[in-house]
């Protein structure tokens, strides 16, 4: 999720209550929806203030819960305390111990990293980045832009693959794989300047 501050946080808030903003506009139960709006923020807000975690509104996982409690939508029950010790803390440790064991086999056999370009049903340019390795492949990243042409420019490109090389190390890396057009090309060609032992 992206964005920082007051509009940020409320544009969350307004994605969780949608669903229940229509349903009791319907029934002309709301005489004015900012203040429904503000009413739900408030209640939120009491949580921060009460822990005494006003620096948290800005945490990245904190942006990552709202919008998964907005996806889902009315009815999401938050986990209980034995969920949180037990279960759920259980799966986060396993997980975390999978990825340093990927980790670490990442460093003894390497990587490739794997794009795909295409163009969905609205006409948006999605760039999908994929690792491979010896445990097989693992989704990585995915970028939407309804500019086409700056999603398939080569620098543009360029950008989001270095990035991607950045995140999983570069010394991780053995190879990009990739197509044959031009823009790839021109992305290659800036990558092999900047980071020559993968080509």
């Amino acid at each position: 999720m992206s964005g920082h501050g007051k509009g940020s946080f409320r544009d969350n808030i307004q994605g969780i209550m949608k669903p229940w903003i229509r349903r009791l506009a319907r029934r002309g139960g709301v005489k004015r929806i900012s203040g429904l709006i503000y009413e739900e923020t408030r209640e939120v807000s009491y949580w921060f203030w009460k822990e005494s975690m006003i620096n948290g509104s800005d945490d990245y996982c904190f942006k990552a819960m709202v919008e998964v409690i907005g996806q889902f939508g009315p009815g999401f029950k938050a986990p209980s305390q034995w969920q949180l010790r037990e279960p759920l803390l259980k799966k986060m440790v396993d997980k975390t111990k999978y990825a340093l064991k990927k980790q670490e086999e990442l460093k003894v056999y390497g990587c490739s990293i794997v794009t795909e370009v295409w163009t969905n049903r609205k006409n948006r340019s999605m760039m999908n980045l994929c690792v491979n390795c010896k445990e097989g492949t693992t989704f990585l990243s995915s970028k939407e832009s309804s500019d086409n042409y700056k999603a398939h420019n080569g620098e543009h490109i360029f950008k989001y693959v270095f990035k991607a090389i950045e995140q999983v190390g570069f010394e991780n890396v053995v190879q990009i794989v990739t197509g044959n057009a031009s823009n790839n090309m021109v992305a290659a060609k800036l990558l092999k300047e900047k980071i020559p032992h993968v080509f």
